[in-house]
């Protein structure tokens, strides 16, 4: 029987998997749209269709995007974000974390500092900017409204809980359990 030297095998096949629980698939190709117009080629868009009814409760599709996704990165992103930024953007905050904080397992563009602190870089509707800075900043639970989780550190959500909500809590909790940032 033949074997394979795991260091022989890459460790992912593109850049970004970009994860979207659809219900609507208007607002979803808004939504990709936008990402394709801001730069993300290398990346692939996975969907868990809800449009005829809900076949994936949150937590199921992301299991389920962990196990098929190629990208070294998962964004995990509600269907009705627009992307204002263009992926450099993104790739310089990901080397800047990368640098500063190499042990950080998960990322998003707002989050809970405690129970009071809300850390946010928004781009609203109007253009104008809700920012907390300076950023990168540890918070303990991240908006579930676009995750950035580095699946070469990370391998899924919680497999007991299900639902449509907390589950950024949980990757946030899972990856603290595992001695992530």
């Amino acid at each position: 029987m033949e074997h394979i030297d795991i260091n022989s095998l890459p460790s992912h096949q593109l850049k970004f998997s970009i994860c979207t629980l659809v219900t609507d698939f208007a607002e979803y190709e808004e939504m990709k749209n936008s990402f394709l117009k801001n730069g993300f080629k290398d990346c692939e868009f996975l969907i868990a269709d809800n449009s005829k009814g809900n076949q994936f409760d949150a937590y199921k599709a992301i299991r389920k995007f962990f196990n098929v996704a190629k990208g070294k990165y998962l964004i995990i992103c509600h269907q009705d974000i627009l992307i204002k930024d263009n992926t450099t953007k993104l790739e310089k905050s990901l080397e800047e974390l990368n640098t500063k904080h190499p042990n950080w397992a998960i990322a998003g563009n707002a989050g809970g500092k405690h129970i009071k602190g809300v850390v946010k870089h928004l781009i609203n509707h109007d253009n104008s900017v809700s920012t907390f800075s300076p950023l990168p900043v540890r918070v303990f639970s991240v908006d579930e409204n676009f995750i950035v989780v580095d699946k070469e550190k990370f391998s899924s959500v919680s497999n007991n809980l299900n639902g449509f909500h907390f589950y950024g809590t949980d990757l946030c909790l899972l990856a603290d359990i595992q001695g992530y940032e």
